[in-house]
């Protein structure tokens, strides 16, 4: 949310508040694996230190990537695997019984150079997670 929290917050801009403490600083996380395409938008906790990542692409940046990220919790290295990429704009996911649910935005379609156009239907693709 690049330093808001629009959910609690509507409208607001400032840092985003904690949502709970842990009583631990928070621990960088150093990415191995492929570069991102895109900006990382959409992160979602599978499980124990596994996240769903969305990328998101548009004109101006390859196309959207959805990632499986595993954090080591030893090492606080991040393992990056590309479970599907190509998509136009990735900027949400979610996991449900063992698929990867990502929706492709339509973002250049409302600013950029395609504004006015015909966006297109929009996508929502289903990936079997690994």
């Amino acid at each position: 949310m690049s330093g808001t929290d629009r959910r609690r917050h509507p409208g607001r801009r400032g840092p985003a508040q904690p949502q709970y403490d842990t009583g631990r600083p928070a621990t960088a996380v150093q990415p191995r694996g492929p570069a991102h395409h895109g900006a990382p938008d959409g992160l979602r906790a599978i499980g124990k230190n596994k996240f769903l990542q969305a990328e998101n692409g548009n004109a101006a940046r390859m196309g959207g990537r959805l990632a499986l990220v595993t954090v080591d919790p030893k090492t606080n290295m991040a393992t990056i695997k590309t479970l599907k990429d190509g998509m136009q704009a990735t900027p949400a996911t979610t996991a449900t019984k063992g698929m990867a649910w990502v929706v492709e935005g339509k973002q250049d379609y409302r600013n950029g150079k395609n504004k006015g156009q015909d966006p297109t239907p929009f996508k929502l693709y289903a990936v079997k997670l690994p």
